[in-house]
């Protein structure tokens, strides 16, 4: 599944999860982006890079970005260290 497609079921996700949800505006500033900026992911456009985006949007839909987006979640090496180290 390419990120665009993902990231629309997210979207549509969170619309289900709660019936005053409007909107890819409100989902924008749910997410803490710009509507351009998502719309621009949601066309395929572009893709998010910065990773302070990238944090928000793990925070508010899921570690799984990270994989849509061909990138290593960032908690995975810490959470092998830690395992390695006991």
């Amino acid at each position: 599944m390419r990120f665009e497609d993902w990231l629309v079921r997210q979207y549509i996700k969170w619309r289900e999860e709660d019936s005053r949800r409007h909107g890819l505006t409100s989902f924008a500033k749910w997410l803490g982006v710009s509507v351009v900026e998502l719309r621009d992911w949601m066309d395929g456009k572009s893709v998010p890079q910065n990773g302070e985006v990238l944090m928000k949007l793990a925070h508010r839909l899921s570690d799984d970005v990270y994989l849509y987006l061909g990138y290593i979640p960032p908690n995975v090496g810490l959470t092998m260290s830690s395992q390695l180290s006991r």
